[in-house]
């Protein structure tokens, strides 16, 4: 069924003038004029709204039936992964055939086959989307995810594809696998060999020289890296023993990232949309992010990111015209980097909740306290803004 405001607008804008208005405000939007946090909202709705009544007009590829939006609930994470990805690039494209068409439009050139394309695209989209809807709300943590304000059903989705609870005892696990961790030692497979020829003086190394396990662990442990990841790698699927590891392949190994992209695009986009949440009144990951900047500001005009700022200025040729190099040049983060730094530990408050509520939904108990309030005498612990309670039942209190 067709609710009445839909069935307003489908009368109001005709299938031509609702195109129009969409891409209007895809533009409207992108170029960034659009500053005021609930104005963006405000325009973000409008345009879901459009997009819905125009979906309903707009001929369909294949609608979802009531046997794949069952199947969509029972997705395997690999399948989820896959159509996340699917819908950001979906999403990308839409947005490339909004402007073409555009573009088309004003020229006031033939356009049919681009208005085909953009409205097979838009379809194709909302159908993604709503079969990660399902996935999404038809579990427990991606519940609780959706309840908190910026996060909806595509994002909820990957973090559930993405992160493997069995796999991350600690919050830290999850942190250092979107590569949140400070201090990560990451470079090409030249440079790789090196550093390590310059901090192992004593060894004797070639591409081939085959590697002892002390060497191993020694290099990771330089590197701060996990030990399990690199053995899983060289690990034969055939006969279940480790292959032997040379120190070329420790080096091509080692430039590889040492996180997930895909979950730190996530973790990205997550972040953005805290900041647009940010101005609302009701309790949000935003405000952390508002909280954190006074924070960081302080310390950044008291001096204590100038050893951070000097290495952050020899990495990088930088524009000497621009404000962020004046603030290095004079031992100082930018604005920008500030911004950045007080997002990213949002985002770290949320992964931290999210660890809570996923290892108590999956083993049924709570999971270790984080070591600095277990060992370091930290009491400023954040509780979630929605209670997990509500969501997960702690069935072992041990």
């Amino acid at each position: 069924m067709i609710d009445s405001k839909r069935v307003k607008l489908i009368r109001v804008y005709n299938r031509k003038k609702a195109t129009k208005l969409v891409i209007n405000i895809d533009r409207f939007v992108n170029s960034n004029r659009v500053t005021n946090r609930d104005g963006n909202i405000f325009v973000k709705r409008l345009k879901g709204k459009i997009m819905d009544a125009y979906y309903t007009h707009s001929p369909v590829i294949q609608k979802l039936n009531k046997d794949i939006r069952e199947a969509s609930k029972l997705m395997s994470r690999q399948e989820v992964r896959f159509l996340v990805g699917c819908y950001y690039d979906m999403q990308k494209d839409r947005i490339g055939h909004s402007n073409r068409l555009f573009q088309a439009t004003h020229q006031e050139i033939p356009h049919q086959s681009i208005q085909w394309l953009f409205d097979q695209s838009l379809v194709l989209e909302k159908q993604v989307g709503k079969m990660l809807d399902y996935y999404s709300g038809a579990h427990p943590v991606g519940l609780w995810m959706r309840e908190n304000k910026g996060i909806g059903p595509i994002i909820a989705a990957g973090f559930l594809a993405y992160i493997d609870i069995t796999r991350a005892p600690t919050a830290g696990r999850i942190w250092s696998y979107t590569g949140y961790v400070p201090d990560i030692n990451w470079h090409s497979a030249e440079t790789n060999r090196t550093k390590i020829k310059e901090h192992f003086t004593d060894w004797e190394l070639k591409p081939s020289t085959v590697l002892s396990t002390e060497q191993v662990y020694a290099i990771l442990d330089f590197y701060k890296r996990n030990p399990e990841n690199i053995f899983e790698s060289f690990k034969d699927e055939e006969t279940g023993k480790y292959n032997t590891i040379t120190f070329g392949e420790m080096a091509t190994y080692l430039a590889k990232p040492p996180f997930n992209p895909n979950m730190k695009l996530l973790a990205w986009k997550l972040g953005e949309s805290f900041v647009k949440v940010g101005g609302s009144e009701e309790p949000n990951y935003g405000h952390l992010i508002h909280r954190r900047k006074i924070y960081e500001k302080k310390k950044n005009e008291a001096g204590e990111y100038k050893e951070l700022a000097d290495r952050l200025l020899r990495e990088k040729n930088w524009d000497k015209s621009t404000s962020t190099y004046k603030a290095l040049v004079n031992g100082k983060l930018s604005d920008g980097h500030i911004h950045s730094r007080s997002k990213r530990w949002a985002v770290k408050i949320f992964l931290s909740h999210l660890h809570h509520i996923m290892y108590v939904h999956h083993y049924g108990k709570l999971p270790p306290r984080p070591f600095a309030l277990e060992h370091l005498g930290h009491v400023d612990y954040i509780p979630p803004f929605v209670p997990f309670e509500d969501f997960v039942t702690v069935d072992n209190k041990e």
